[in-house]
């Protein structure tokens, strides 16, 4: 009876572990509007959402819950804002891809933001892009979405942080004031706005 008695907690403990899986946390939404607006000295923002994965091998993309090129579109409708009376702002992304490498999961994320005036004449061009990788530890499933949630959220801070550094590096003219007495933002256009993008927080794979 003793015997018996003493095996029962392990029993329990086991099937504790084993039987029932850890659920995954919630995967919160993007909110860049905390951010400082990038005020553009143009008319229009044109948002191009049509970037997609050229063929099928390596891309991980399509298992985040977070989809990186829907990212950089909530980013750039969040942040870029018109302050001009002519003009247009083309912003494009150009690459949004997860690759998965031999030990690895490897984001680059690209965008490209343009400026012409109201004849269509080409005023200037920025490319944007950053890089991250993270260990690619283990293949379930729920580790995997939380790995690939990580990175984009990282890639996407990393973006944030190019996106107006380089648009003042390169095309400071085509940028204005976003202080209060600023003019108030003018309508922006979209195309093809995909679901809302990246959320906040570092999320972990749950326990075995």
């Amino acid at each position: 009876m003793k015997r018996l008695l003493l095996t029962l907690p392990l029993l329990v403990g086991l099937t504790a572990c084993g039987g029932t899986p850890t659920p995954e946390p919630a995967y919160e939404p993007a909110d860049y509007s905390y951010l400082p607006k990038v005020k553009l000295n143009v008319a229009d923002i044109e948002i191009n959402d049509s970037w997609a994965a050229r063929g099928a091998k390596g891309h991980l993309e399509q298992l985040s819950p977070l989809q990186p090129r829907d990212a950089l579109s909530n980013m750039a409708h969040e942040r870029l804002i018109t302050g001009g009376n002519h003009g247009k702002a083309a912003f494009e992304p150009v690459d949004a891809s997860i690759l998965r490498g031999a030990r690895t999961y490897d984001a680059h994320f690209a965008v490209r933001v343009s400026f012409s005036n109201d004849n269509g004449d080409k005023l200037g061009e920025v490319p944007i892009e950053v890089s991250r990788s993270v260990p690619a530890r283990d293949d379930t499933d729920a580790s995997t979405r939380i790995a690939l949630y990580n990175l984009v959220r990282d890639a996407m801070s990393d973006m944030n942080v190019e996106l107006e550094y380089q648009l003042r590096r390169k095309m400071k003219d085509m940028l204005q004031s976003t202080s209060a007495t600023a003019p108030e933002p003018e309508k922006v256009e979209s195309e093809d706005l995909g679901s809302p993008g990246l959320p906040v927080g570092v999320l972990k794979p749950p326990a075995p």
